[in-house]
């Protein structure tokens, strides 16, 4: 019993192992203003969060002080992650004292301090993405060999391998715990699992993008117990939640202007509406119209007026039908509305409408692994700025090459019986525009790299990039919510990668029926 077991979990095992490998292999590139004085980059700001919150006390860490200069990158971020980067910071400095010495460390680059900061993200990713990651899908599988497939296919999304150990954040702690969330929401551990999102949350603020669905869908599992069991459900949910914010803000309720400073260093909307050549409608519309120029507070207003408008069909339509499957798809309509339409979206936000497309890869992989392959090339700009061009090109390359022979992209609709599209588009047609999309792409990539804009328009690759990657962006957001509103209420959460070797028997069955 104990060989079979060993035989069952080896792939799971050598695939945990190849992952690994493969982010220390990105983690050698280069990193976010590597070299680039005087701001550098994200590198930078994650090791000066360590060297504040390391020295300085807890209410010093949000508020301008000689010691806290806020313009130089201050922590911007909820406590979850100042806690995660003080502690950081007493690692960094029980090894190496000047990696985080107060004002006198700022710019530091090392191989010493670069293998610890890459260190750091690893152990993060291993101790919290990766485990998330499993009992997400170990829970859904009966069968090892089937769950080690979408481990994989989920573990090596280009787009998070490429942030995180390339350019350089924590994107992985609030993802999985987000996936912890959705994992104990499955189980209806609901208090556990408001628990868990509330802590991704804290960690960081884009979280916010999954919160509509995380309160419908239990808001509607509890109103369908009765009177009495719901009210007591929401009360508990409830007390969960605000208990996990006051132990998580604890240190800063002392004072009103200590949680003034820290709501105002997370929620910054004298920033602006976007950063970058973000990929949402607002840097496609400012084209068009300078948002800029006009008052923050009303652009502010306008854009989370959107947001919320645009995400109310989706959260009552869970309200009222709070099936699982449906719970992922508002997930994904949520989080990509909040992208497109939001306040203050950068460039990686992508990474939490993506995280939510990754779980569906299995029950829809061929809208999934567009997605998710347009969402990693709608960074691409940032990429290359930071020299991940070459891992950018093969990480993506086998990314689609594995997609494609485990979930045979091209061969859909004899496999989506409960699907509401084949219908109208055949298979040829939908190949095709796949297949231009992609094209264009590379394309927009090639002359990126290699080709000078005109001088007259500095930034128009990135541009381009950028309203490409929104038109694809609003159509998936369309075909989404189409199909949350198309589901049937049939438990179909059980989902199943399909074998190339399953495809062909299905097709043939197919044509012999016809």
């Amino acid at each position: 019993m104990l060989n079979i077991m060993r035989m069952e979990l080896a792939p799971l095992f050598y695939c945990l192992l190849i992952n690994i490998a493969i982010r220390w292999l990105v983690s050698l590139n280069g990193y976010s203003g590597m070299g680039k004085p005087p701001m550098y980059g994200d590198y930078e700001a994650q090791r000066h969060w360590m060297e504040i919150t390391s020295n300085l006390p807890i209410r010093s860490w949000y508020a301008n002080s000689s010691d806290n200069e806020l313009s130089y990158w201050g922590l911007d971020y909820p406590p979850l992650t100042a806690y995660h980067m003080s502690s950081l910071g007493r690692i960094a400095r029980s090894i190496n004292s000047s990696w985080t010495e107060l004002h006198r460390s700022r710019g530091h680059e090392s191989i010493g301090h670069k293998l610890f900061m890459r260190s750091s993200v690893m152990a993060t990713d291993t101790l919290i993405y990766i485990p998330s990651v499993l009992v997400y899908y170990l829970d859904n599988y009966g069968e090892v060999h089937e769950s080690t497939w979408a481990v994989a296919l989920h573990l090596l999304y280009p787009g998070l391998l490429l942030i995180d150990h390339g350019h350089f954040q924590y994107n992985t702690v609030s993802l999985g715990l987000f996936i912890l969330a959705v994992s104990l929401a499955r189980k209806q551990c609901n208090i556990l699992s408001s628990v868990s999102f509330v802590c991704a949350l804290c960690y960081k603020q884009m979280e916010l993008y999954h919160s509509f669905p995380f309160f419908f869908y239990f808001l509607g599992r509890s109103l369908r117990q009765g009177f009495s069991r719901g009210l007591l459900s929401v009360v508990l949910l409830g007390s969960a939640v605000s208990l996990s914010f006051i132990a998580i803000f604890c240190p800063f309720l002392s004072q009103l202007d200590d949680l003034y400073a820290v709501v105002h260093r997370i929620f910054p909307v004298a920033r602006g509406i976007f950063e970058d050549k973000v990929s949402n409608f607002w840097c496609a519309l400012d084209v068009l119209i300078k948002l800029k120029t006009y008052d923050s507070q009303l652009i502010f207003f306008l854009s989370s007026s959107i947001t919320f408008l645009l995400c109310i069909p989706s959260c009552f339509h869970l309200l009222f039908r709070p099936t699982f499957n449906r719970f992922i798809i508002s997930l994904i309509n949520c989080s990509l509305t909040f992208f497109l339409f939001s306040f203050q979206v950068h460039e990686k936000s992508i990474l939490i409408p993506s995280a939510a497309v990754l779980l569906s890869l299995n029950t829809d992989p061929f809208f999934a692994s567009w997605f998710l392959y347009i969402s990693t090339f709608s960074m691409f700009p940032l990429l290359l700025k930071d020299g991940l061009a070459i891992p950018y090109f093969v990480l993506n390359t086998l990314y689609i090459i594995l997609l494609s022979y485990r979930c045979n992209l091209f061969h859909i609709s004899t496999i989506q019986t409960n699907h509401f599209l084949p219908n109208l588009f055949p298979d040829s047609m939908r190949r095709a525009i796949f297949l231009c999309s992609l094209f264009v792409a590379n394309i927009l990539c090639i002359l990126c790299c290699f080709v000078s804009p005109p001088s007259r328009f500095p930034y128009l690759w990135p541009l381009l990039i950028s309203l490409y990657s929104c038109g694809h962006f609003i159509l998936f957001l369309l075909y989404y919510s189409a199909m949350q509103f198309n589901q049937q209420d049939s438990n179909i959460s059980q989902f199943r990668l399909t074998s190339p070797k399953l495809i062909k028997n299905r097709r043939q069955v197919a044509k012999k029926e016809q």
